[in-house]
């Protein structure tokens, strides 16, 4: 079955202001580990109740937060982590995505969000840059945007060529091995 795509605006350097705020929302709960009210998040993330409620009603409206109950506050449901097993799923080669390319969703509860971990068998097969840039498409088709990545253990300096550190996001510079 093919996923209908929502077109998106071109991004707005205003909307960084609103990533971040939605961030801190997640990493707030990630790191409270309860159900907040609106005043607790607007107090714990220093904004306005006004802005905490707008927030949180959009957030909630997407599906990405929930109502526990009268007075008793919100807190985030599964959505994201489906999001990501299902892009996961999407670009990982046993269900039909890129060749040489394994994958899974995982939770970050310490960072409050999700992550697409890739395990690439054959760069030169699929390219470093090719596999991220897929997991980009499916995430915005999804609505959502990838914040960073990371580079776990030894690369091939040669899995990186034709790329860069900005292209792939990249929270830290990777070890790289020189190819012979």
């Amino acid at each position: 079955m093919a996923a209908t795509r929502r077109p998106r605006a071109a991004p707005r350097v205003a909307t960084a202001k609103t990533a971040d705020r939605t961030l801190d929302v997640f990493e707030l709960f990630a790191s409270e580990q309860r159900p907040l009210n609106l005043s607790e998040i607007s107090a714990l993330l220093g904004i306005p109740l006004s802005s905490a409620h707008a927030l949180i009603k959009t957030l909630q409206a997407r599906g990405y937060l929930y109502d526990v109950g009268r007075r008793q506050g919100y807190f985030p449901t599964t959505r994201m982590q489906d999001i990501t097993q299902a892009i996961a799923r999407a670009v990982r080669f046993s269900s039909g995505g890129l060749p040489c390319l394994k994958a899974l969703g995982v939770r970050l509860d310490h960072r409050g969000l999700v992550q697409v971990s890739m395990n690439l068998t054959n760069y030169e097969r699929t390219p470093l840059s090719a596999a991220f840039a897929r997991v980009v498409e499916e995430a915005r088709g999804y609505g959502v945007e990838v914040v960073d990545s990371e580079i776990i253990g030894l690369v091939p300096e040669r899995a990186l060529e034709g790329t860069t550190a900005e292209e792939l996001r990249l929270t830290r510079p990777p070890l790289l091995l020189p190819t012979a």
